[in-house]
């Protein structure tokens, strides 16, 4: 993270009453044999992931934390109601993860409708998904 790591923000976060009892997760690119995840939960990290992760991996183990139930999309939908998902280039890719890195959801969300108006449209359902994650996740709100 730019601004201070990711055991500070988790002090920091653990510290604050109105926070505290939300769940963090490491996400790593250090590895993680025994005695390092042992480590993360001594640390009072909720879980781990290690990077490169794949968007499924972390979207379980929230579920897992926060006792929900994922639901997955029905394979037989038909293209009017499931459209197809086109990502932009890579470099728009690049920015975008460099905002949920920072945690910046505002940018973000910003950028998400930015991205939909892109190439007459045709990245609009990427848009639309973006959106919708960022607006699940409200990490402006915990940094204050």
């Amino acid at each position: 993270m730019p601004k201070m790591d990711g055991l500070t923000a988790l002090k920091l976060l653990k510290s604050h009453p109105d926070y505290a009892h939300i769940p963090v997760i490491a996400i790593t690119a250090s590895g993680a044999d025994r005695k390092k995840r042992q480590q993360y939960f001594d640390d009072g990290f909720s879980d781990y992931i290690n990077k490169p992760y794949v968007l499924l991996e972390l979207l379980k183990t929230l579920a897992e934390l926060l006792n929900i139930e994922l639901k997955y999309s029905d394979s037989t939908l038909t293209p009017d109601k499931n459209p197809e998902i086109i990502a932009p280039p890579q470099q728009i890719l690049k920015q975008l993860d460099d905002l949920v890195q920072a945690g910046d959801i505002s940018t973000l969300t910003a950028q998400a409708q930015e991205i939909a108006r892109l190439k007459s449209g045709s990245y609009q359902a990427f848009a639309q998904q973006l959106a919708t994650l960022a607006e699940d996740f409200k990490l402006n709100e915990i940094k204050k």
